[in-house]
Parts: C-alpha cells; structure tokens; sequence
C-alpha cells in the first residue's frame, strides 16, 4: 500500500491529477475500507476542484473513521467551495475539538468569517492561527483584509506588508495597501502599489483606471493618458475611462479625441449628470454651443440644484447676449449653495453688463457677495501687520490666472519691465495652468515666481504670508480664475485692486483700488469699498 500512496504523490507532485484520482479510484474499490485512501481521492479531487466529488469522499472517510481532523478540515474546504459556509463552520469546529492546535483550520475559519463579513470574528481566529504558525503569511494576509473591514486601515497595512515579506506574489494584497493611500490622500504610496499589483499580474481595467487616477492626481497626464487608453483595450465600453480620458485630451487641447470618446460614454448612458455635464462641457470647449446649451437645460430639468450646470449655462447666455437670463442663473447658483464662489463673482460681473439695475443696486451685491465671500473664510484670516523695516525694499505680490497671452498681460508686461528692483522685489503669483511664450518671458521678468494653480486659497494665502509681502495686487477681481478668498484672509497689509475687472470687489478687506481717468472720470461718484488711487 506504501507504494501506491508513494507513486499516487508523485503524480500530484508532477500535476497529473486526472492521472492520480483514477488510480487511486481503483485502489479505494480495492479496499473499500481503507480510510487513508479515500482521504488522498478526496484531496486529489479538492485539487482539480471538483468540490462535489471531495465532500463526497471525506464523508466516506468519517464513515470508516470520524476521528481524523484533518478530515473535517479538508469537508470544510470541499463545502466552502461548494459555497456551504455553515456547513464548513461545523466541520472546522469538530476538526479543532479533534485536534486543538490545527492551525490551518483556524485560518479556514477565518477566511469564512470574513467572507460572512465578521470581520472581528475573522481577526480572533486568525490571531490563534498565528499563534500556532507564527510563519504563515497566509495568516497575514487574512488579518489585512479583516484589519481592513474592521476600519483599522493601519494595522491592515502592516500585516499585509508583513505577508509580503514573505510572499510578494500576491497582486490582491498589493491592491489592498493602494486603495486604502488611495482612500488616505497619499497619490504617490498609492500609485507606487498599483502599479507593483499591475507587475505582479493584476490586470484589468480597474486597476489601470486607478493607476490613471494617481497618474492624474500627481499631474502626469501623459502616463494618466497612456493608463486610461489601457484600461479600453480591456473593454472598450468602460464609462469612466471613457469620461476621464475624454477629460485629460481636452485639457491637454485634443479636443476632436475628447469629443469622440466622451459621445461614446453619453451613448453608453445618457442619463448619468456627470457624463452629461462633461459631454456639454467639452461640446462647448469645441464650439457647439447649442448642442451645450441643451444639454446643461436638461441636466436643470433633471437637478434644479446642479449649480455647476446653472454656472455653465449663464456662461453660454452671457456670450450670446442674453445677459438678464445669464445673471438670473449665477445668481440662483450662488443663493443655493453655502458660497459658490465662481457663481458669485460671475454674478457680479454679469451686473456690468445690464442697463436693468442701478448703480446703487449693482453697488450693494458687490458689498453683499463680498460680504459672504469674507464670512466663509473668516476662520482663515491671517490678518499680519505692516514688518517694513526703514531701508528694506517694498515686496509687492501679484496674484493671477492671466500672465499668459491675455488682454491682463497686455498692460502688465510695461509694469513688470519698469520696475525698480532697487525699491521693489516682485513676486508673482501665477495660477496659470498652462503656460505659454507669454508666461515664460513674465517668469523672467518677476524676481520671485511662484506657480500657485494648484494651491488651495488657504495654502496661497499662507504663502503670502510667508514670503512677508508688503503690498498684495489682485489682477483679476471677480473675472474667472480669481482669488478674492485669498484677499479676504489678510495675508498682507495694503491689498490693492486693479486692471482685471470694472468695478468694486465689494472686499472691506480691499484696501485700494487702481482706476485712471477713463475707467473713473475724476468727478465720477460710483460706489466702491476700496479707496480710489488714481
């Protein structure tokens, strides 16, 4: 009999189970009582996974002999796969009051708990399980994911890294340690086990849209491109790929690729709001305004209260003259949400444009949006005093999104050429996304540049400060791209306005605005919460 168990084990060992499981068959038919050959078919067969035919031969097993516990656990693997699970938490139960210290049996009930979803159930019975095999990293990979469920993302970190250690062909794990950086805000971490997954084999569209969103995130569109254009090789039909590829092309000014591939994600569900909305967005970016323009009023119909659709909607009004339509929609946008900034000041600037309101009228909705722009960030305020020592040059920053081929950079190139760099140090502040020959030849110009377009207003504002600045210029006011939340925390102590826009930014925290004798003739009485230099 040793013999046909030695030759049956070399027959697994080289893979031929088909091979394996008749002989053995016939030697179970042979003696029908013997225990030990049952058990190796009922195993071989676990191997093919023909879970069927295993928990058949284990019962035959427990028939001749039920004291076996290694028995009971290879029933529980047969009925787990068999997707019996409760059936398998019995037989692991009998298996471990056989045999206490069955390692493997602990693991099997941890692995179940966790698939029943009882995470803490999970994590007791692998924490035994590692007490008897300390070693296995298949413990460690069953307290991660457990760690994982039960919330406790760090320690599920460290014990999938722990399982690595020893095994670090397992793709499933590396993904766990990427979504929860993913989820943590950490891109690089994130990206770094994505792609270790993606080399160990996990392939498939999710992952190649994650590893496109961490590309995104950490501003690589060419790898964030390349990643998403992976991920529809695997399905073609992959909506999110479809929308955040078609997002990337048109902001690296493809426009024709992003319009195809977003009309075939709006084909593929045209009632989803986000695909609605980029479709209309870059149908704009493309000039179809009409087509836009109906498509951001259905969205409206869908959502009254999508206030990016109402935004979008006004800015196609304004361009086509109908401005009263346009500043009825910012301002909806604006009144129905905390403080949507963009709204506000495009609802402002559409007031420059109507001979509906008065001056008066027009005065306090600066004063009014002003208002509630410094509310929001009240918090924030930073409010530093004048540090000008007798002697020190005079810092005056610059905030825009316009030093970049724009009517703003047309009258700023002079002053930055002009300067005095004995008196002045120049800062720049650029939220320039994408620079051009005109950005490039300012860099020069400006003693200090500093790219901020991917600050947040708190993050600038706080830089402003840093950098000590004597005298903070706003360039833009409330056209688009500004940063009037900036100068509303008081990162400087003279705030001054000009050139960007034709009227008050409605800021008490504006100290000054720049005008000349066109823009306000000398006995012109308009209204403005900054004192007039001109």
């Amino acid at each position: 009999m040793n013999d046909v168990r030695n030759r049956l084990m070399t027959l697994v060992a080289k893979g031929q189970y088909d091979k394996a499981r008749r002989e053995c068959l016939k030697a179970c038919k042979q003696q029908p009582t013997n225990a030990e050959m049952w058990y190796l078919l009922s195993a071989i067969c676990g191997q093919q996974g023909d879970y069927t035919a295993a928990e058949r031969y284990c019962l035959k097993v427990i028939e001749i002999n039920p004291s076996v516990a290694e028995v009971y656990y290879n029933l529980a693997i047969a009925q787990r796969g068999l997707g019996k699970r409760n059936e398998a938490l019995v037989s692991l139960k009998k298996a471990i009051k056989l045999k206490k210290d069955l390692p493997v049996a602990y693991l099997e009930l941890g692995n179940i708990s966790l698939e029943m979803g009882d995470c803490h159930a999970a994590l007791r019975n692998y924490k035994k399980a590692e007490l008897l095999a300390a070693g296995s990293y298949q413990v460690h990979t069953g307290m991660a994911f457990a760690f994982r469920c039960a919330g406790e993302t760090d320690k599920a970190v460290s014990a999938a890294k722990k399982s690595l250690s020893v095994n670090d062909a397992q793709p499933d794990l590396l993904v766990l340690i990427a979504k929860i950086y993913d989820e943590e805000g950490k891109k690089e971490q994130a990206l770094h086990f994505y792609l270790s997954a993606a080399d160990k084999g996990y392939a498939g569209t999710d992952i190649y849209v994650n590893i496109a969103r961490m590309y995104t995130a950490l501003d690589n569109k060419k790898e964030a491109i390349s990643y998403y254009s992976k991920a529809l090789e695997y399905d073609e039909n992959y909506v999110e790929a479809l929308v955040n590829l078609s997002l990337l092309y048109e902001s690296t000014k493809k426009l024709e690729l992003a319009l195809n591939l977003i009309e075939r994600a709006y084909a593929l569900d045209s009632e989803n709001i986000k695909i609605m909305f980029n479709f209309a967005t870059i149908l704009s970016s493309v000039g179809q305004f009409c087509r836009a323009e109906s498509i951001y009023r259905r969205i409206l119909e869908i959502d009254p209260d999508c206030h990016e659709a109402a935004l979008n909607l006004g800015n196609l009004c304004l361009l086509s003259g109908k401005n009263d339509e346009a500043t009825s929609l910012y301002r909806s946008a604006c009144i129905s949400k905390k403080c949507f900034f963009n709204a506000c000041s495009n609802y402002l600037l559409s007031l420059n444009y109507t001979d509906a309101r008065t001056n008066e009228y027009i005065f306090e909705e600066h004063k009014v949006w002003g208002g509630r722009i410094e509310a929001e960030v009240r918090d924030e305020r930073i409010n530093v005093v004048n540090r000008k020592q007798d002697g020190d040059r005079i810092k005056v920053g610059y905030i825009s999104p316009d030093l970049r081929n724009h009517s703003v950079a047309y009258f700023f190139e002079s002053i930055l050429e002009n300067t005095n760099s004995e008196i002045i140090h120049t800062y720049c502040y650029s939220d320039v996304k994408d620079k051009d020959e005109v950005t490039l030849r300012f860099e020069k110009l400006a003693e200090t540049w500093v790219d901020s377009a991917n600050m947040r207003d708190d993050e600038l504002a706080k830089q402003i400060a840093h950098d000590e600045i004597d005298v903070l210029v706003d360039l833009c006011g409330h056209a688009a791209g500004n940063r009037l939340p900036v100068f509303a925390m008081r990162p400087a102590p003279v705030q001054v306005s000009y050139l960007g826009y034709p009227n008050t930014t409605g800021l008490e925290s504006m100290d000054y605005r720049i005008v000349d004798g066109i823009t306000d003739p000398v006995n012109y009485e308009g209204m403005l919460t900054e004192e007039r230099i001109y």
